[in-house]
């Protein structure tokens, strides 16, 4: 027996280390765990989120670490039925518009989320009421086994009144012995900061017009902000996105699309960019501008997450279009440089180019070797000035060589589209244009003129021995309208003096008639006194007689003495012609002092406009000579038979010239007449004894002599003006020009 019962009690103590080894490694496994969920509480703490879990059949919520700014513990049970009361008394707009606004009518029943264990309508009533159906739906889907994962973003009661933005997280953690959900976990935290960036974000997209979109990869979900007008009906947020995409992007670019993503969500590259075509309001195509990049990258370095914005372009694509379609009009091709890889992007390309073989996209180095080198030097000498800001634009000739061998030469110009902060130049844009035809025709035009150029020496040639002839004759005319016009001017001299003798002879009539008879009377009162038959009254009567002759003696010499001044006063000035300081306006009185005897006898008038401080350093015989003319010719020419006019002559201060504005408003001129006035020996009134100088001496005074213009308008019955522009100051002859 004692035999027996030795290996029994080995067996026992056997046993008994294997019961306490393996008491200890469960001791090891429990402090390990224990140590696992105190790191854990640690790392809630640290990160302020909260967890919680949800016994399904329990039907209530364990969490712990309550988040910062959630009201304290409540105990109250609020009823689903109430819930969907409270819910339709929502509070005031602001509450929903602003989280962070109060809600005092809300604050009497929402009880917030207490630690330890609550029933799940406990914890809804925490929830606002706008996001408390959404809540339901997400944890139906796990409940439910549709989904593994869901997140949401809810609003929770604040401490104090107002809201809390929460973000939400579970997923299923253990199944019941069915395989069906039992439990679920997952975290809370506090994204209120982040809600109001968000909104911020919001509010800059919508000044931009553009969307933000954000795809969950796991979820096959998208969730956009500020969305673009879309085909409505269509339910972004809770279909699948890849069902979503097909049914809004147009057939044709869903591969291109498609495969980009793929490049995205396999890590191949970073960056998504897309250009497609939408179905937009109506069903009508718009253009999208996709740019986004993958992010919350998982174990293997691949994303989970993208996330961009989209633009219409739709705009920018029309115009485009339109771009294109003026390229095609006019032959041009569009042409992109990259400065920073060196690759030009060619759009329209002109055709029968045998570059066109290397396609669209080319490096700067294609370009270079398709060109000859000459024309390769000058392509790299603009660029690298247009580069560095040295030139307006780009702009070179070249030539490239066509499918059938021959030279086409190109005009191409563009300009730096894009610099980097620092000035460089990353991108240059421009036109192509085949100029073949047109230096085709350069070249005939070269040619041409090379035949022209030696037709023109030959007839220049030709020409001046005829000009030899022609200066020979020119000069004989010179000297023979010298002549006539030193002819014409002792005409002048002559009617002048006759004009004068005339003018005088009148009050020198008057004076000798009235000395005839002032002598008679004399005589008469001699003859009295000599036989004393003279009384007082006689004496009388003969003394009235005598003073009145010897008062019109008196007048008519004062008026002989006047005429005779003015007329030796021009007489002088047209011998001498000295340049001396005169005053305008009375030039124009004693020029026309003459002529008073003609305009009381015709009736007519003159009205003289003039500043009484022009003076001018000119000759005053030509001054006198041109008005004397001017008033000469409307005497004579304007006026007819038996028809008054009017002459104004009115003078403005020009700055260094006097302007002078000579018309009437007698019979006019016919154009023909107008246009040869100024023509030596040209006159209407050849049958009256004209010779036709006065007009042409007139010009020659004015521009040559005192370095003037004048001009003739006239129409026939709207008589003529002549305008007169002279310097201040004359030339001197004596003086060099200039």
């Amino acid at each position: 027996m004692s035999e027996r019962r030795a290996p029994e009690t080995g067996e026992r103590t056997r046993g008994t280390e294997t019961t306490e080894r393996l008491i200890r490694e469960l001791e090891e496994r429990i402090r390990e765990i224990e140590e696992r969920e105190r790191r854990l509480r640690l790392a809630v703490l640290a990160s302020d989120d909260e967890i919680w879990e949800y016994a399904i059949a329990e039907d209530r919520i364990a969490f712990e670490h309550e988040l910062a700014g959630v009201e304290s513990p409540s105990d109250v049970r609020v009823d689903p039925a109430e819930i969907g009361a409270a819910r339709r008394s929502t509070a005031s707009p602001d509450a929903v518009m602003n989280p962070a606004s109060p809600a005092p009518a809300q604050t009497g029943f929402a009880p917030t989320l207490v630690r330890g264990h609550v029933s799940l309508a406990d914890f809804i009533a925490t929830i606002h009421p706008d996001h408390r159906e959404a809540f339901r739906a997400a944890l139906d889907a796990l409940i439910q086994a549709r989904t593994e994962f869901e997140e949401i973003t809810i609003r929770r009661h604040r401490r104090g009144g107002g809201w809390v933005w929460v973000q939400l997280r579970g997923r299923v953690a253990t199944l019941d012995g069915h395989g069906r959900p039992a439990m679920i976990v997952g975290s809370a935290r506090d994204i209120t900061h982040m809600q109001h960036n968000a909104d911020r974000l919001r509010l800059a997209l919508k000044a931009a017009g553009e969307e933000l979109w954000e795809f969950d990869i796991a979820r096959n979900r998208t969730h956009r902000e500020n969305p673009l007008e879309r085909e409505p009906g269509v339910d972004y947020e809770h279909q699948a996105a890849t069902d979503v995409f097909t049914r809004i992007c147009h057939p044709d670019d869903i591969e291109m699309v498609h495969k980009i993503y793929v490049d995205v969500r396999w890590g191949k590259t970073r960056e998504f960019h897309a250009v497609y075509r939408s179905r937009g309001v109506g069903g009508a195509w718009r253009w999208m501008d996709a740019h986004g990049c993958g992010v919350d990258l998982d174990d293997r370095g691949l994303p989970t997450r993208i996330i961009g914005t989209n633009r219409d372009i739709t705009t920018l694509k029309e115009g485009e279009e339109r771009l294109r379609m003026a390229l095609w009009g006019s032959g041009a091709e569009l042409w992109d440089v990259d400065m920073v890889a060196a690759t030009i992007r060619r759009s329209h390309m002109i055709p029968d180019l045998k570059i066109n073989a290397l396609g669209e996209a080319i490096r700067f180095a294609d370009l270079l070797d398709a060109v000859p080198p000459e024309h390769a030097a000058a392509i790299r000498t603009a660029i690298v000035a247009q580069a560095k800001g040295e030139s307006e634009k780009f702009e070179v000739w070249f030539r490239f060589e066509g499918v059938d061998g021959g030279r086409r030469w190109m005009y191409s110009h563009g300009k730096v589209t894009e610099r980097g902060p620092d000035g460089r130049a990353l991108r240059m844009a421009g036109t192509l244009h085949d100029v073949t035809a047109m230096k085709k025709i350069e070249e005939e035009l070269r040619r041409l003129n090379e035949q022209l150029e030696q037709r023109v020496a030959e007839r220049t040639a030709e020409l001046t021995d005829a000009n030899g002839e022609l200066n020979l004759t020119i000069q004989r005319l010179g000297e023979t309208r010298a002549q006539l016009v030193e002819s014409e001017k002792m005409a002048s001299l002559g009617s002048l003096v006759a004009g004068v003798a005339h003018e005088i002879y009148t009050p020198l009539g008057v004076g000798i008639t009235a000395g005839s008879h002032l002598l008679e009377e004399i005589e008469a009162v001699e003859r009295k006194l000599a036989d004393g038959s003279l009384d007082s009254s006689d004496l009388t009567q003969h003394a009235a007689m005598i003073r009145e002759c010897a008062d019109l003696i008196q007048r008519s010499l004062f008026r002989a003495d006047r005429l005779v001044r003015s007329f030796k006063q021009v007489a002088v000035h047209q011998t001498t012609e000295p340049i001396r300081r005169i005053v305008l306006g009375e030039c124009i009185g004693e020029s026309l002092l003459p002529f008073r005897p003609a305009l009381e006898q015709g009736g007519h008038s003159v009205d003289i406009d003039c500043p009484p401080d022009i003076e001018l350093e000119t000759y005053p015989g030509a001054i006198h000579q041109i008005l004397a003319n001017l008033f000469a010719n409307s005497l004579e020419h304007a006026s007819g038979d038996a028809r008054s006019i009017r002459m104004r002559l009115r003078v403005t201060d020009a700055g260094k010239d006097a302007a002078i504005e000579y018309r009437d408003d007698g019979l006019g001129m016919a154009r023909e007449t107008r246009l040869r006035i100024f023509d030596p020996f040209f006159t209407t009134g050849r049958s009256k004894g004209h010779l036709g100088l006065g007009m042409h001496v007139t010009y020659n005074l004015v521009t040559q002599l005192l370095a003037g213009s004048i001009r003739c308008e006239s129409e026939p019955g709207e008589g003529a003006m002549f305008t007169i522009r002279i310097p201040k100051r004359a030339p001197d002859p004596r003086l060099p020009a200039g």
